[in-house]
């Protein structure tokens, strides 16, 4: 999703930490994937999506941005560079 929709220059690298820590209980508690069962694949794409458009984008705090969700500290940054904001 985030590519289709930020379109990002070729040969960008995306990083996904995949250690131990994620497999943690108090980490696992806020994680959509964990703790649901899906009946079917098309709604585990339809929770994920609303996961990570809701929960995580808008509400979920990261402490490497400052504590705050990701789509405030985008719009923070965009403002900074005197750029539009992604709808």
């Amino acid at each position: 999703m985030a590519l289709q929709r930020r379109q990002p220059p070729p040969r960008l690298i995306h990083h996904s930490d995949r250690g131990s820590q994620y497999a943690a209980y108090e980490y696992v508690r806020e994680e959509e994937v964990l703790i649901c069962d899906y009946a079917h694949v098309a709604d585990a794409v339809r929770s994920m999506r609303r996961y990570l458009e809701v929960t995580y984008n808008q509400r979920r705090l990261h402490s490497a941005l400052g504590y705050r969700p990701p789509a405030e500290f985008e719009g923070l940054y965009l403002e900074a560079q005197c750029l539009p904001t992604p709808a």
